[in-house]
């Protein structure tokens, strides 16, 4: 019997309602690159034999949506004129071919519009498991654009502009070693060399904005920073934090050169400084739990980094430095991955 047969109407919802919760069967496909304010909508096909087509449901609260398009019977469809600067969320469902049965709501999925057309930093995370890096072109839910094996089991994940040619590469830190990549490919690293110790967590960011980012270490409270990405001294020391914070550096005040920050994770309390100097923290913010892995990104694309937190496979972000509730939030990757944002460029 089919999908949206009118003999049995209620057979038919709960055959609706099953189909919309067990199979994911929407996606985002990709923001337009000539206007990123474009997004496309991709979904499985529908196998009833009474299917007349899908509408789009779309907006900028989640499980709240305001506007709504009839697509027809097609399974791809691009949403045009978003606002820059909003995420977006979106749902579609199925209607018979006499239009009397529309089912629930298939699995919603989410997109953050960048401020600007020069785009934003976009999501990826890092496996220790395997090693393996999954990277997104777009700050949406679905599957990574890109999968790349990089390191070993028990690497820490880092991505900067090691070669300032405007796209984020990645790289690892193992065991006091800096292993960094000039393109988000397989294959031998274009770097490798030692600074900090075993058990250092590794940073990366514009000290001195030249428009290189280069490599440094959180240890007990201290960072110790790299003007360049070889072995020597640290040319910047200073105190931001204590033992057990954990590290991330963004720039906070859009003025082009990275600044510090320290994630508590005993009490989900965040501290920012503007530079790279010793003292404390210009901007205070509680966001996110206990067991919460900080993150810090451009993801608007408005020129200032702002944070974030992931939670067993889930983004939050916020897109100011202020106390509040996650602006976005989006699903990626699974429990135990380590979250990583860049500029990646164009992926493999």
């Amino acid at each position: 019997m089919g999908l949206f047969s009118a003999t049995n109407n209620a057979r038919a919802i709960v055959r609706v309602f099953i189909w919309a919760l067990c199979f994911t069967v929407l996606r985002v496909v990709t923001l337009s690159a000539q206007d990123p304010r474009t997004v496309r909508l991709e979904w499985d096909a529908n196998d009833e034999t009474d299917l007349g087509g899908y509408i789009v449901y779309y907006g900028p609260v989640s499980r709240a949506y305001w506007w709504s398009v009839d697509v027809g019977n097609q399974t791809t469809f691009p949403i045009g004129g978003l606002e820059y600067c909003q995420p977006y969320y979106f749902v579609i469902t199925a209607y018979d071919e006499n239009f009397t049965y529309e089912s629930g709501y298939s699995n919603e999925v989410a997109t953050l519009i960048p401020c600007s057309s020069a785009g934003a930093e976009t999501m990826g995370v890092f496996r220790p498991s395997n090693g393996v890096i999954y990277l997104k072109s777009s700050n949406s839910t679905g599957f990574a654009e890109a999968k790349l094996l990089f390191g070993i089991p028990g690497d820490l994940p880092i991505a900067g502009d090691w070669d300032g040619d405007g796209v984020d590469t990645i790289g690892v830190y193992q065991n006091g070693i800096f292993y960094l990549w000039n393109s988000n490919s397989t294959g031998f690293e274009d770097l490798a060399f030692g600074f900090g110790l075993s058990g250092d967590l590794p940073v990366a960011g514009d000290w001195d904005g030249d428009g290189v980012d280069t490599v440094g270490i959180y240890r007990n409270g201290q960072f110790l920073l790299r003007n360049a990405n070889s072995t020597g001294a640290p040319d910047i020391v200073f105190n931001l934090g204590q033992p057990g914070d954990q590290p991330i550096t963004g720039d906070w005040d859009g003025d082009g050169v990275d600044g510090a920050g320290v994630f508590r994770p005993s009490s989900g309390l965040i501290y920012l400084k503007n530079d790279t100097t010793s003292g404390f923290g210009d901007i205070n913010i509680v966001f996110g739990i206990p067991g919460d892995t900080p993150t810090a990104g451009d993801w608007d694309g408005d020129g200032i980094d702002t944070i974030g937190v992931y939670r067993s496979g889930l983004f939050l972000l916020r897109n100011t430095n202020t106390t509040g509730f996650a602006d976005v939030q989006l699903p990626f990757g699974q429990t135990g991955d380590l979250p990583m944002f860049g500029r990646w460029g164009t992926l493999p």
